[in-house]
Protein backbone atom coordinates (compact mmCIF):
# COMPACT_ATOMS: atom_id res chain seq x y z
CA UNK A 1 0.00 0.00 0.00
CA UNK A 2 1.87 3.30 -0.94
CA UNK A 3 1.38 6.30 0.99
CA UNK A 4 1.18 9.79 -0.47
CA UNK A 5 1.09 13.51 1.25
CA UNK A 6 -1.48 15.27 1.22
CA UNK A 7 -2.81 18.78 2.42
CA UNK A 8 -6.51 18.53 4.57
CA UNK A 9 -8.09 21.69 5.49
CA UNK A 10 -8.49 21.25 9.06
CA UNK A 11 -11.06 24.26 10.61
CA UNK A 12 -8.58 27.57 9.18
CA UNK A 13 -5.43 25.57 8.98
CA UNK A 14 -3.79 23.13 6.78
CA UNK A 15 -2.01 19.87 7.65
CA UNK A 16 -0.30 17.32 5.82
CA UNK A 17 -1.01 14.04 6.68
CA UNK A 18 -0.55 10.40 5.46
CA UNK A 19 -3.47 8.93 3.34
CA UNK A 20 -3.27 5.42 1.58
CA UNK A 21 -4.19 4.86 -2.27
CA UNK A 22 -7.63 3.14 -3.49
CA UNK A 23 -10.38 5.72 -2.18
CA UNK A 24 -11.37 7.15 -5.56
CA UNK A 25 -9.92 10.40 -4.41
CA UNK A 26 -6.92 9.60 -2.55
CA UNK A 27 -6.99 5.66 -3.65
CA UNK A 28 -7.52 4.33 -0.43
CA UNK A 29 -9.65 0.55 0.01
CA UNK A 30 -12.79 2.44 0.43
CA UNK A 31 -13.95 6.40 0.90
CA UNK A 32 -11.92 7.62 3.44
CA UNK A 33 -13.36 9.92 6.19
CA UNK A 34 -11.51 12.78 4.96
CA UNK A 35 -12.53 12.62 1.22
CA UNK A 36 -16.13 11.82 2.56
CA UNK A 37 -16.13 14.87 4.64
CA UNK A 38 -15.03 16.41 1.69
CA UNK A 39 -17.81 14.99 -1.04
CA UNK A 40 -20.59 14.10 1.52
CA UNK A 41 -20.73 10.92 -0.30
CA UNK A 42 -21.03 11.99 -3.69
CA UNK A 43 -19.29 10.59 -6.62
CA UNK A 44 -16.22 12.53 -7.88
CA UNK A 45 -17.20 15.38 -10.64
CA UNK A 46 -15.53 14.17 -14.05
CA UNK A 47 -14.76 17.04 -16.23
CA UNK A 48 -12.90 15.32 -18.78
CA UNK A 49 -14.20 15.10 -22.30
CA UNK A 50 -16.37 12.04 -23.12
CA UNK A 51 -14.61 9.98 -25.87
CA UNK A 52 -16.50 11.03 -28.59
CA UNK A 53 -15.25 14.76 -27.96
CA UNK A 54 -11.97 13.89 -27.92
CA UNK A 55 -12.15 11.73 -31.20
CA UNK A 56 -13.77 15.10 -32.43
CA UNK A 57 -10.95 17.01 -31.03
CA UNK A 58 -8.41 14.32 -32.29
CA UNK A 59 -9.98 14.95 -35.65
CA UNK A 60 -10.25 18.08 -35.96
CA UNK A 61 -6.92 18.69 -35.00
CA UNK A 62 -5.65 16.20 -37.67
CA UNK A 63 -7.98 17.75 -40.63
CA UNK A 64 -7.10 21.22 -39.75
CA UNK A 65 -3.32 20.56 -39.71
CA UNK A 66 -3.38 19.29 -43.12
CA UNK A 67 -5.93 21.76 -44.52
CA UNK A 68 -5.26 24.97 -42.51
CA UNK A 69 -1.24 25.23 -42.55
CA UNK A 70 0.21 28.73 -41.96
CA UNK A 71 1.10 28.82 -45.73
CA UNK A 72 -2.75 28.42 -46.61
CA UNK A 73 -3.89 31.34 -43.98
CA UNK A 74 -1.52 33.48 -45.21
CA UNK A 75 -2.48 33.16 -48.67
CA UNK A 76 -6.36 33.87 -47.65
CA UNK A 77 -5.17 36.68 -45.94
CA UNK A 78 -3.87 38.41 -48.34
CA UNK A 79 -7.30 37.31 -50.92
CA UNK A 80 -9.68 39.79 -51.49
CA UNK A 81 -12.26 38.15 -49.09
CA UNK A 82 -9.53 37.76 -46.73
CA UNK A 83 -11.21 34.14 -45.64
CA UNK A 84 -10.23 30.49 -47.00
CA UNK A 85 -13.64 30.12 -49.00
CA UNK A 86 -12.88 26.48 -50.15
CA UNK A 87 -11.62 25.63 -46.13
CA UNK A 88 -14.87 27.14 -45.11
CA UNK A 89 -17.08 24.91 -47.70
CA UNK A 90 -15.24 21.62 -46.11
CA UNK A 91 -16.09 22.74 -42.68
CA UNK A 92 -19.32 23.42 -43.64
CA UNK A 93 -19.53 19.44 -45.38
CA UNK A 94 -18.04 18.47 -41.79
CA UNK A 95 -21.27 20.13 -40.20
CA UNK A 96 -19.14 22.10 -37.88
CA UNK A 97 -20.45 25.53 -39.18
CA UNK A 98 -23.76 24.24 -38.18
CA UNK A 99 -22.42 22.37 -34.48
CA UNK A 100 -25.26 24.17 -32.73
CA UNK A 101 -27.98 24.30 -35.09
CA UNK A 102 -30.73 21.82 -34.61
CA UNK A 103 -31.15 19.59 -37.28
CA UNK A 104 -34.06 20.32 -37.73
CA UNK A 105 -32.73 23.92 -39.83
CA UNK A 106 -29.98 21.46 -41.51
CA UNK A 107 -27.47 21.61 -38.72
CA UNK A 108 -25.59 18.85 -36.93
CA UNK A 109 -26.74 19.79 -33.49
CA UNK A 110 -23.68 18.71 -31.76
CA UNK A 111 -24.24 20.90 -28.69
CA UNK A 112 -22.10 23.53 -27.31
CA UNK A 113 -19.21 21.39 -26.03
CA UNK A 114 -18.37 20.37 -29.43
CA UNK A 115 -18.43 23.89 -30.46
CA UNK A 116 -16.19 25.11 -27.90
CA UNK A 117 -13.88 21.42 -29.35
CA UNK A 118 -14.23 22.74 -32.63
CA UNK A 119 -13.45 26.47 -32.42
CA UNK A 120 -10.17 25.68 -29.58
CA UNK A 121 -8.89 23.81 -32.69
CA UNK A 122 -9.36 26.32 -35.15
CA UNK A 123 -7.83 28.93 -33.27
CA UNK A 124 -5.14 26.59 -32.83
CA UNK A 125 -4.47 26.66 -36.28
CA UNK A 126 -5.36 30.02 -36.92
CA UNK A 127 -7.49 29.03 -39.65
CA UNK A 128 -8.72 32.21 -41.66
CA UNK A 129 -12.40 31.26 -41.45
CA UNK A 130 -14.77 33.53 -40.33
CA UNK A 131 -16.30 31.18 -37.76
CA UNK A 132 -17.02 33.48 -34.64
CA UNK A 133 -18.73 35.93 -36.25
CA UNK A 134 -20.71 33.33 -37.99
CA UNK A 135 -20.97 30.67 -34.96
CA UNK A 136 -21.29 32.92 -32.46
CA UNK A 137 -22.51 35.63 -33.46
CA UNK A 138 -25.02 35.02 -36.30
CA UNK A 139 -26.45 32.01 -35.09
CA UNK A 140 -26.64 32.14 -31.90
CA UNK A 141 -28.25 35.79 -32.41
CA UNK A 142 -30.51 33.88 -35.09
CA UNK A 143 -31.13 30.64 -32.08
CA UNK A 144 -32.19 33.31 -29.02
CA UNK A 145 -33.83 36.11 -30.87
CA UNK A 146 -34.86 35.24 -34.08
CA UNK A 147 -38.55 33.80 -35.10
CA UNK A 148 -39.53 30.94 -36.64
CA UNK A 149 -39.80 32.18 -40.46
CA UNK A 150 -36.01 33.99 -39.58
CA UNK A 151 -35.00 30.65 -38.15
CA UNK A 152 -36.12 28.98 -41.20
CA UNK A 153 -34.85 31.38 -43.75
CA UNK A 154 -31.36 32.13 -41.94
CA UNK A 155 -29.95 28.61 -40.48
CA UNK A 156 -30.06 26.14 -43.28
CA UNK A 157 -28.01 28.88 -45.47
CA UNK A 158 -25.21 29.29 -42.32
CA UNK A 159 -24.92 25.36 -41.73
CA UNK A 160 -24.37 24.90 -45.54
CA UNK A 161 -21.72 27.50 -45.40
CA UNK A 162 -23.71 30.22 -47.98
Amino acid sequence: MCKVSVHVRDDDSYSSMEIAKACPFCAQSELCAVCASKTRGRDPVNFDFSDDMKNLRDEARKFLKKSAPETAVREAMSAPDHFDQKLWKDLAGLGWIGATIPEQYGGAGLGYEALCILAEEIGRTCAAVPFSSTVYLATESILLAGNAKQKAKWLPKIASGN
